[in-house]
């Protein structure tokens, strides 16, 4: 049987009694969409889905836009070779012009025009370290407020774990794939966290929203796309001026999308499990009323306004307090 669910947000105990309840196995398969981390749980998902992978079973785990931020957090700790596109650019330019390129045998004006460019590289090189470093300074500002929020348990989880473990958690959600496609009773099945088109690249299917669950679909027919990011509650507010408490999987009308973020880690919400060769809905109920507790709420507010004042006192004042969009680049 092939199992699919999204945006779990660190919910184990969710995760853990929907694997019993639809008494998930080695000889089944199970999907998850992205968005593992953060909110209810840090990354005790990730640990449970590396743990069950060691032990044989069959999961492909996605990229979720909270994993692909997770990881610009902690770029440090990525492999060797694994590094942000403007930062391998950036290590080319540093290493000068290749020599073999150059003829030893160069007229007094080429050499002038050779010196010359190589001028005008260091400068552009240091004019891009500068924009860098700005960027990395808004970045470490930045953190403290997405920390006490939403990745409160995440980077919790992460002070508790050595650096090997880090490394190793990492390392898996480096390979998450974008998307995964099976073929399944005469259907196809396109998996991705936010949504998809024809022409998405890697970040679109990421954090798309409306622009993709409100328009037809631009795949050929027999072609279903299957998705978390967005929670059905808002599905059916912005198509249908509707509400279903609590929240169920959502089928699109024409048979072409299905959504699965059912808002496990809010109030009102569950996690939704769909078993895509019958169409069966598994749905377990998550009984708390708010997401994260309030003492540590009290207890990351309070650290965020001492790394506030900590922050602002290292910030140049030339550096602009501006909103920091943290994704990698992606082709």
């Amino acid at each position: 049987m092939i199992y699919a669910m999204s945006d779990i947000h660190g919910r184990l105990d969710l995760f853990e009694e929907m694997l019993k309840k639809i008494e998930f196995s080695k000889d089944d398969t199970l999907i998850i969409c992205g968005d593992s981390v953060d909110r209810g749980g840090g990354l005790s998902i990730i640990k449970k889905v590396k743990e069950m992978l060691d032990e044989g079973y069959d999961i492909v785990h996605l990229t979720g836009n909270h994993e692909l931020i997770l990881l610009n957090s902690l770029v440090d700790y990525i492999p060797e070779g694994r590094v942000i596109k403007d930062m391998r650019e950036l290590k080319e330019l540093s290493n000068g012009v290749d020599a073999s390129s150059e003829s030893n045998n160069a007229n007094p004006l080429q050499e002038l025009l050779s010196v010359g460019k190589k001028i005008l590289e260091g400068i552009n090189i240091l004019k891009r370290q500068a924009e860098l470093q700005e960027e990395m300074l808004r970045a470490v500002k930045a953190l403290p407020g997405y920390t006490a929020m939403e990745s409160h348990y995440t980077f919790t989880d992460l002070q508790n774990m050595s650096e090997n473990e880090i490394s190793e958690i990492i390392d898996m959600i480096y390979n998450f794939p974008y998307s995964h496609i099976i073929e399944l009773n005469g259907k196809t099945y396109i998996f991705v966290h936010g949504g998809c088109k024809m022409d998405s690249t890697n970040r679109e299917v990421l954090f798309i929203r409306d622009e993709f669950y409100m328009n037809p679909s631009e795949f050929p027919e027999d072609t279903v796309v299957v998705f978390g990011h967005t929670t059905t509650r808002d599905i059916r507010i912005h198509k249908y001026n509707s509400v279903n408490i609590p929240y169920t999987i959502w089928h699109d009308e024409s048979g072409d999308k299905i959504g699965l973020d059912c808002g496990a880690s809010y109030p009102y919400g569950q996690l939704g499990c769909l078993r895509l060769d019958d169409m069966k809905e598994f749905y377990v109920k998550n009984n708390r009323k708010i997401i994260t507790p309030v003492n540590y709420i009290n207890d990351a507010y309070r650290n965020l306004l001492e790394w506030n004042e900590e922050i602002d006192s290292r910030i140049p004042e030339s550096v602009p307090d501006v909103e920091l969009e943290m994704f990698m680049p992606l082709s």
